[in-house]
C-alpha cells in the first residue's frame, strides 16, 4: 500500500513544489518517498509501504523501458499472471508485483486491468508517446483523486496532495457540505468536498493525451444468473480469497469483533496460521461486544487485544477529518481510530478486515427489503409470518420506516421534510440542492437492486474511511469478500440463499451462517448484529465541542446555516438533533484544517 502523486501538462511545478506536496502523504508510504521528472511534460511521485518484495529494486516510480508507473496497491493473482507472463518470454528482475502490472499492461494493453484480482490505484506514463493511462480497481478499495483544467493532469491518492500544485486557492464544495448536512451523503460519486477535485469512480480506467483526459467504466456488477447454493463452492472461493491475502513478506494482523464476518475470516485463517493477532475495539463504560470475543479467542487459542476508546479526545477528530478529507455523519468511526493507532504501534503493516460481506450478501435485515418480505408472504404459513414479524419488531418502529419511506422520495421531497424538521437551520439559498446521480446496475429485482446500491454506494463509503483511517497509520486494510472470484459467485446466488429463516428468526447471509456451522460456535451464527455504538452526546458535550459550536466562524463566512440557527447554537440554545450537530461540528473541523 502506498501513496501516489503525478503531474502531466505544460505548466510543470518546481520540483521542490512537487516535493512539499507528495511529503503531504508520507503516511501511506514512509519506508521511500521517491520521485522522477520523467520528462517536461510528466512528474510522478510515489511513497511506499513496503509489504511485498522489500528490496530498493522495487521502489516506485517503477520503469520498464519507456513506461514507468506509480502505484498504489496489491494484485494478489501476481504470481499468477507472472507465470503466464513468463511464459510469452518476459523476464522479471524483481519479485514484486509492481513490474507484474506494469508488464501485463505492455503484454494486454488497457485489458490488463480485467485480469486483476486485487485493489488498486495506479498511472502509467508511455514516455514515446506522451500518453498515460490511470485505473482505478473494481469497487474502489484504493482511492484515486484527480484535478484537470487548463489541459494539466494532477492526480494523487489524497487530495491533499493535489491542492499544492494548483496555481489558485482551490474552494470548497458548498454543495456537497450541505448535502452532508442534510442526509450524512458520502464519498460514492465523483465529487469530493473541494471544487475541481473528483474521484475516478470505482471500476473506471481513464486516459489522458494531448491535453484530453476521456474516462470510461471496465467494470459492472455481474449479471445475475440465479445459482443455487453449493457449499463446496461456497467456502472454497472464500478460503482462497482469504489466502491469497495473506501473501506477505511483513507480519499481518486481523480486526476482530463479535459479528460473522470477522469471525469467519479468522476462523478460517487460523488453519494456515497458528499465531495469529486480533485486534477488537472495547467500551469501558457502556455495552460492548468484546465479552464475545474474548470468549471466542479463547476457544481458538487466539491472542486477541483489545482498545478501549473513551471518546474524549479532540485531536482524534481532528485527525479523523484531517485524512478522511470530507464529513463522517456518525462518531462509530472514532474507534477504528484507536485500534489502528494500537495496531501500527505492535509493528503490524497488513490487517484483514471483514468489510464487504454485508453487501454482497444482505446483512443489513432492514426496512428496505419489505417489498422482499412481501413477495414472499404468499409463500409462508401464518405462523412462519408471525415468527418473522417478531424477529424484526424494528420494522414496526416509526424511525426504521420512516427511513425506507424517505429513501424512496425525490430529492427536493427530501428536502421538504428536512426544512420543516429542522426549520431556519440551513440558509435560505440552499433550501434545495442537487444531488448526483447514484450509479449501480438496476435490475427489475427490487431484491438485486437494493443489493447493488448498498455495493455501489454503501460500501464505496466504508471503503473510503477504511483506506483512509488505516493509511493514516502506515497500514495496509485488505478485504477477502472483495476477492472478484468471490464476488461473481455470490453475485450470482438466488435471494433465499441470502435472506429467510435461521433459528426461528428472519436473517441475511444465510447461506454463509450454514456454511460456518461446522466451524464457527453457535454463540457466533445466532449473534445478532451490533454496530459502534459511540454516543454522539459525549462528544458535543464535551468542552472542546462546546467551545467550537460557539465560535461557527468558517461556517458563518461560507453563509452555510441561517444566522438564526447560528446564533442559537453559539448560544447553546438551538433545539437541533445530535446527529445535525456533530455534523456541523465535523464541517467547522473540516474548515479549520483546509482553510486556515
Amino acid at each position: 500500500m502506498c501513496g501516489i502523486l503525478g503531474f502531466i501538462g505544460n505548466e510543470m511545478p518546481s520540483v521542490e513544489k512537487f516535493e512539499n506536496a507528495l511529503n503531504k502523504i508520507s503516511h501511506r508510504g514512509p519506508d521511500n518517498i521517491e520521485y522522477n521528472q520523467i520528462d517536461n511534460k510528466c512528474i510522478l511521485g510515489h511513497t511506499r509501504l513496503s509489504i511485498i518484495d522489500l528490496e530498493s529494486r522495487s521502489n516506485q516510480p517503477f520503469q520498464i523501458g519507456d513506461y514507468f508507473i506509480t502505484y498504489n496497491g496489491e494484485i494478489f493473482n501476481f504470481i499468477e499472471l507472472k507465470t503466464q507472463l513468463q511464459e510469452n518470454g518476459y523476464v522479471f528482475k524483481t519479485k514484486s508485483d509492481t513490474e507484474v502490472l506494469l508488464y501485463s499492461y505492455i503484454h494486454w494493453d488497457e485489458k490488463c486491468v480485467e485480469k486483476f484480482n486485487g485493489m488498486w490505484a495506479f498511472c502509467i506514463y508511455n514516455k514515446k508517446n506522451k500518453k498515460a493511462f490511470l485505473s482505478r480497481d473494481r469497487f474502489g478499495v484504493k482511492p484515486l483523486r484527480y484535478y484537470y483544467k487548463d489541459k494539466n493532469l494532477i492526480f494523487a491518492s489524497e487530495s491533499k496532495a493535489i491542492l499544492p500544485l494548483v496555481n489558485h486557492k482551490v474552494k470548497p464544495n458548498i454543495e456537497k457540505i450541505i448535502n452532508f448536512i442534510k442526509e450524512s451523503e458520502g464519498c460514492f460519486s465523483t465529487s469530493t468536498w473541494f471544487d475541481d477535485i473528483y474521484n475516478l469512480l470505482p471500476g473506471h480506467n481513464a486516459i489522458f493525451c494531448n491535453g484530453e483526459l476521456n474516462s470510461y467504466q471496465y467494470f459492472k456488477s455481474p449479471v445475475k444468473k440465479s445459482l443455487s447454493s453449493n457449499s463446496k463452492i461456497f467456502l472454497k472461493k472464500l478460503k482462497n480469497a482469504i489466502n491469497l491475502r495473506l501473501i506477505s513478506d511483513v507480519p499481518i494482523g486481523y480486526t476482530l469483533s463479535s459479528g460473522l464476518d470477522s469471525t469467519s475470516i479468522v476462523a478460517l485463517a487460523k488453519s494456515n496460521e497458528d499465531d495469529l493477532v486480533t485486534y477488537t475495539a472495547g467500551f469501558r463504560s457502556i455495552e460492548s461486544e468484546h465479552k464475545l470475543v474474548e470468549k471466542f479467542t479463547n476457544e481458538y487459542k487466539i491472542k486477541n487485544k483489545i482498545i478501549y476508546n473513551e471518546f474524549k479526545d479532540e485531536k482524534a477528530i481532528h485527525k479523523l477529518v484531517y485524512h478522511l478529507e470530507s464529513g463522517h455523519g456518525s462518531p462509530a468511526i472514532l474507534p477504528l481510530f484507536s485500534l489502528y493507532d494500537k495496531i501500527s504501534k505492535d509493528r503490524i503493516k497488513v490487517v484483514i478486515e471483514g468489510q464487504g460481506a454485508d453487501e454482497l450478501l444482505a446483512g443489513y435485515v432492514s426496512p428496505n427489503y419489505i417489498p422482499f418480505l412481501f413477495s414472499k408472504f404468499m409463500s409462508l404459513n401464518f405462523k412462519d409470518i408471525i415468527r418473522i414479524l417478531k424477529s424484526k419488531k424494528d420494522f414496526t418502529k416509526s424511525e426504521a420506516l420512516s427511513k425506507y419511506f424517505r429513501s424512496a422520495l425525490l430529492p427536493f421531497i427530501r428536502d421538504l421534510i428536512f426544512f420543516f424538521k429542522n426549520k431556519n437551520l440551513l440558509n435560505v439559498k440552499y433550501f434545495f440542492t442537487k444531488r448526483e446521480k447514484r450509479l449501480y446496475l438496476k435490475s427489475s429485482n427490487y431484491f438485486s437492486n437494493y443489493l447493488n446500491r448498498q455495493h455501489s454506494q454503501t460500501l464505496t463509503n466504508l471503503l473510503h474511511y477504511g483506506d483512509a483511517i488505516s493509511m493514516a497509520y502506515s497500514i495496509e486494510s485488505r478485504v477477502p469478500f472483495l476477492d472478484i472470484n468471490f464476488i461473481n459467485y455470490c453475485s450470482n446466488l438466488i435471494e433465499d440463499c441470502k435472506m429467510g429463516i435461521y433459528d426461528n428468526k428472519f436473517v441475511g447471509k444465510l447461506l454463509f451462517r450454514k456454511e460456518m456451522e461446522s466451524i464457527l460456535p453457535d454463540y457466533i451464527l445466532h449473534n445478532k448484529k451490533k454496530g459502534f455504538t459511540t454516543p454522539v452526546h459525549r462528544i458535543i458535550n464535551s468542552d472542546w465541542a462546546k467551545s467550537f459550536l460557539c465560535n461557527l466562524r468558517h461556517i458563518k463566512s461560507h453563509s452555510i446555516l441561517s444566522l438564526s440557527s447560528i446564533n442559537k447554537i453559539e448560544k447553546n440554545k438551538s433545539q437541533f438533533s445530535e446527529n445535525i450537530l456533530f455534523r456541523i461540528l465535523i464541517t467547522e473541523v473540516w474548515f479549520k484544517n483546509f482553510y486556515e
